[in-house]
């Protein structure tokens, strides 16, 4: 694919529509990604810069910008059934303390290392720039699970491994593009082509746009897992009343992976990921060059996920 053809799909993904975007992300979060192997993915690079097909399976494990190929940790592939087993555990071990606090460091590990991979790469993080949101939002979240667990009935201590992720996303995701909100974010005009003027309302937007995204898709399987199985001890279902880990973990695990399978693409397919910016947002630097190229007064940005 030329680098002019991929310019252009880019700024086209900004006005598809949400079940288009709904069927992509579908298809590039299926956890079923996860299982091509190492020839395959080299496969599916080739085709994708020679002619622009495979993108399923190049979108899904390689970053949009750079190119990349990024971890399968990483990966929104993964999404689900990393989360799935993480959620699992904080939702079985919520009323232990050490277990809660072990567990809010593991899941911030996990998610410091998904926000990493899939950031904007037109800068290069410094290592303060991905130590500090990393340590930020792992406090963040455990200081929010020990409040809660002290201030909050024990029926409702389900609840807090909910809450503590919503915070440590509202503070991990600004903090890790932190950058891009002093900056600015790097954009494009209609045709694809780069500017020199930076907009610090493309990077508020984007930032504030994945915030929302990873607390919508953090909360949905630690607030859904907990109601089927509280709705399942109310009908009398045995599993359910069950205190055993090697019965509840496989159960949580289960809610929670159907749960993020459906909510990852959805979250994602909230707002496009090429989104665009028009004349009543527009930076002054930004709004004075695209007249200055006789552009149209709309500019389009790697949103991130």
């Amino acid at each position: 694919m030329s680098l002019q053809a991929q310019k252009r799909r880019l700024a086209d993904d900004a006005s598809a529509g949400f079940v288009s975007r709904l069927w992509h992300f579908g298809a590039v979060t299926n956890p079923l990604n996860c299982l091509a192997t190492a020839e395959e993915l080299d496969a599916a690079e080739a085709a994708y810069v020679d002619d622009g097909s495979a993108t399923t399976l190049y979108e899904s494990a390689f970053h949009p910008d750079a190119g990349d190929r990024i971890p399968l940790v990483g990966r929104m592939c993964f999404q689900a059934p990393g989360c799935a087993i993480l959620a699992a555990c904080m939702l079985v071990w919520h009323r232990s303390l050490p277990g809660t606090l072990f567990l809010q460091w593991a899941n911030q590990s996990f998610m410091a290392v998904c926000n990493y991979s899939n950031r904007d790469a037109a800068d290069e993080a410094e290592r303060d720039d991905v130590l500090a949101p990393y340590l930020g939002a792992t406090f963040g979240s455990m200081a929010t699970a020990v409040a809660l667990k002290r201030s909050l009935p024990a029926r409702w201590s389900v609840l807090v491994p909910a809450a503590s992720i919503s915070v440590a996303s509202i503070v991990n995701v600004p903090s890790m593009r932190s950058g891009e909100l002093r900056h600015g974010l790097v954009v494009e005009d209609a045709r694809g082509d780069a500017l020199e003027a930076r907009s610090r309302a493309a990077a508020a937007f984007a930032v504030g746009a994945v915030t929302a995204s990873r607390i919508l898709n953090g909360c949905a399987d630690l607030v859904v897992a907990p109601a089927l199985v509280g709705a399942a001890k109310a009908r009398g279902w045995r599993v359910a009343h069950s205190t055993n880990p090697a019965v509840t973990v496989p159960l949580y695990a289960s809610l929670c992976f159907a749960t993020l399978a459906l909510s990852t693409p959805l979250v994602c397919s909230l707002v496009p990921q090429r989104s665009s910016l028009g004349a009543p947002w527009l930076d002054v630097g930004v709004a004075a060059e695209l007249r200055a190229r006789d552009a149209p007064p709309r500019v389009f940005f790697n949103e991130g996920l």
